[in-house]
C-alpha cells in the first residue's frame, strides 16, 4: 500500500471541521471542531516533507487514530488518504460519468 498522502490527510480533516492552527518548520497542526471534546486539547501533527524516515509509519499511526476518533474501517480509511488529491478527483469524475450512464440506462428500461 503507498504512504498516506499528507495533503489528503489534511483535505479530509478539513473537511470535518478541522483548522489550521500552526505551521510550523516540519508540521502542518490541525486542531478539531469544537465538538470534539478532549480533557488536555487534541492537535494533529502532519509532517510537511514526506521524505522523513518515519513518515510512513508515523502517518499510517494518524490514520489509525483518525479512524478511530470517526469510528471508521482503519483500512478502508488507509486506501482512501493513500490516495492523491489529483487521484480522487479523477475517480470522482469517472463516478460521475457511470452514475449517468446508469441513469440513462434505467430510463429506457422496460
Amino acid at each position: 500500500m503507498k504512504p498516506v498522502s499528507n495533503d489528503t490527510t489534511i483535505a479530509f480533516l478539513k473537511a470535518k471541521g478541522w483548522k489550521e492552527a500552526e505551521r510550523t518548520r516540519r508540521y502542518y497542526v490541525l486542531r478539531p471542531p469544537s465538538h470534539i471534546k478532549t480533557q488536555n486539547g487534541f492537535d494533529l501533527r502532519i509532517p510537511i516533507r514526506t521524505d522523513g524516515h518515519d513518515y510512513q509509519e508515523y502517518m499510517t499511526q494518524i490514520a489509525f487514530s483518525i479512524a478511530d476518533l470517526y469510528d471508521m474501517n482503519k483500512w478502508e480509511l488507509m486506501q482512501l488518504l493513500s490516495s492523491s488529491i489529483a487521484e480522487l478527483q479523477r475517480d470522482v469524475e469517472l463516478q460521475k460519468k457511470d452514475l449517468e450512464l446508469k441513469k440513462q440506462l434505467l430510463a429506457h428500461a422496460s
